[in-house]
């Protein structure tokens, strides 16, 4: 029974991102992280078992932190015993050097990092074993946190992450299921000694929720329920965005004035809230509701604000939000000739030849690209704006302007096997907003 829980719960997020449109099971390639432990393992052998009759390009991926002694050992242990079953797998190192503190979470952002690159390169969607158990546990943390709504939906199955797309098939499940379906294929799976040590905070909460078992249920309706909530919401954040917003490669939007104050405040202040998000960094922060409400004041009194990355002035009857260059311009991005980054918080660049991914604001002057060059809407953009366009530096020392796509035609690009295909040097997109895929405002991008 767990087996087939869990082949049905892949069937059905390959059916939503085949119908998203971002990822194509036919062709596109599907990366599951393993760890090793029960539940990683569950899900690639799942994958595994379903990938003939779907036809996917399915590889397994262990990551490497270099956190104990013997890390290493553990990631190719891992790696034999997916071999020894037939699946194809690699191992990726992290290279940074871990802090003193905070190191889970450094672990995690690292993780996600390295996987989003390699899904970027690709056109690849990647997987991740979260659980029912898991949701639990993230929706107490986010209560003893005072969090909102959109905080208590916990984790999300299908969400954009510097430009990949990942995906949780297993909320639905316990780990008592993984656990049996390890056992079912017959597969040994290892231990995390983190996952029983009581100084991490959330080996604590996993503790007191195996106590109480009615509480994680309580616990992931509270979640579903705010899922169906804030997916309405953002399903009238969209339909109102489509209907009256201006908005352009995440980098501008623009609403008209009287429209937007006939709302009510709450309705404002979320409408602002999901525009900052389109125009700011993907790292930026979320206002709070307190935040929100003075910016929707300053705004009523004609008053220009800059918050959470952004830029906002209100002028000739319209409400104009723009990125806010700043003041410390991102280092430089190097890509190897044919390579795919994610650069400045919120382009995905993509290089024929190998160059130096940087702002044009950071151009010297006398290697400006000629006028004639740049396209012509790059070319009508405000200074403050263009100065943020990326240019690509050449090895020789040329600056290429960007032919400019949609987030979809470039994923699709990633994803061809032929990536050559295009004539253009340098390729840019505007990265889907971070956060859910349903229901939003990310794919709007001219």
């Amino acid at each position: 029974m767990p087996l087939a829980a869990a082949e049905a719960a892949l069937r059905q997020i390959f059916g939503q991102c085949d119908r998203a449109g971002y990822w194509r099971s036919a062709g596109q390639p599907v990366l599951s992280a393993v760890s090793g432990g029960p539940d990683s393992l569950a899900l690639v052998l799942c994958v595994h078992a379903l990938a003939d009759s779907l036809a996917l390009d399915h590889r397994a991926v262990i990551i490497d932190h270099g956190l104990r002694a013997h890390s290493a050992a553990e990631a190719r242990e891992v790696a034999a015993r997916l071999s020894a079953v037939g699946i194809s797998n690699e191992i990726r190192k992290i290279a940074a050097a871990a802090p003193a503190s905070g190191i889970q979470e450094w672990a995690r952002q690292q993780r996600l990092g390295l996987l989003a690159e390699m899904a970027r390169s690709s056109g690849a969607i990647v997987l991740f074993a979260h659980h029912h158990d898991d949701q639990a546990e993230t929706v107490a943390f986010r209560l003893l946190r005072q969090s909102g709504l959109v905080g208590l939906r916990g984790i999300v199955a299908l969400r954009f992450f510097q430009g990949a797309l990942f995906a949780r098939p297993f909320l639905g499940l316990c780990k008592t299921d993984l656990i049996a379906i390890c056992r079912s294929f017959g597969v040994d799976f290892v231990k995390d000694p983190s996952n029983s040590n009581p100084a991490f905070t959330r080996v604590r909460m996993r503790r007191l929720l195996q106590a109480e078992p009615g509480l994680g249920r309580q616990l992931t309706r509270l979640a579903a329920l705010s899922a169906r909530l804030t997916g309405w919401r953002d399903s009238q954040l969209a339909l109102w965005t489509g209907q009256h917003a201006e908005l352009f490669a995440r980098l501008s939007a623009r609403i008209p004035a009287e429209v937007f104050f006939s709302q009510s405040e709450h309705v404002c202040t979320a409408i602002l809230s999901s525009l900052l998000r389109y125009c700011g960094p993907a790292s930026g922060f979320s206002p709070s509701d307190a935040a929100l409400s003075r910016l929707l004041h300053r705004l009523s009194d004609h008053s220009a604000v800059t918050i959470a990355g952004c830029y906002i002035s209100r002028k000739a009857g319209y409400i104009d939000i723009q990125a806010e260059y700043g003041r410390q311009p991102p280092e430089p991005l190097f890509l190897a000739a044919g390579g795919t980054g994610f650069f400045d918080q919120r382009w995905l660049v993509r290089t024929v030849e190998g160059a130096r991914i940087l702002r044009f604001g950071q151009l010297a002057p006398a290697i400006y690209p000629p006028k004639q060059d740049w396209p012509r809407h790059f070319a009508r953009l405000p200074a403050r704006l263009k100065a943020m366009i990326p240019v690509a530096r050449t090895l020789d020392g040329r600056a290429l302007v960007p032919h400019l796509m949609t987030s979809d035609e470039f994923l699709c690009l990633s994803s061809c096997s032929d990536k050559t295909g295009s004539t253009d040097q340098f390729i840019i997109a505007p990265a889907p907003v971070e956060g859910p895929l349903a229901h939003s405002i990310m794919r709007a991008e001219e």
